[in-house]
């Protein structure tokens, strides 16, 4: 099944397709950039699973502390959003009966130990 175009970006894990959609929901007073992933899987009842809670940083911000800066932030690799798709799944989110939507914390530190599998 294909999935409607959308501006994520499609994914397959473990043989089912979901889309995914990584934004900014806002910068705070330190410059720390809070991300926003949006999940929909392409089989189900085609729910979405929100993921918050997850920080990086602005190369703009904290330009010229470079070094510095790469101590913080994190990397959302095509690898990476598959880990957070399998932990979705893991913990609450359910695709294939839910009809209401999830939203999930996951915090740099938890993502980092999933990564590392």
């Amino acid at each position: 099944m294909t999935m409607p175009k959308s501006k994520g970006k499609q994914y397959e894990v473990d043989g089912r397709s979901y889309c995914v959609a990584i934004s900014v929901s806002e910068i705070d007073e330190t410059d720390a950039v809070h991300l926003r992933v949006t999940i929909q899987a392409g089989y189900g009842t085609r729910s979405f699973c929100l993921v918050k809670g997850l920080v990086n940083r602005s190369y703009w911000h904290d330009y010229p502390e470079i070094e510095e800066m790469r101590k913080r932030t994190i990397s959302i690799t095509p690898a990476v959003v598959c880990h957070i798709i399998r932990h979705a799944l893991a913990t609450e989110w359910n695709p294939e009966t839910e009809k209401v939507n999830r939203t999930i914390l996951l915090d740099n530190q938890f993502l980092a130990t999933l990564t590392t599998k």
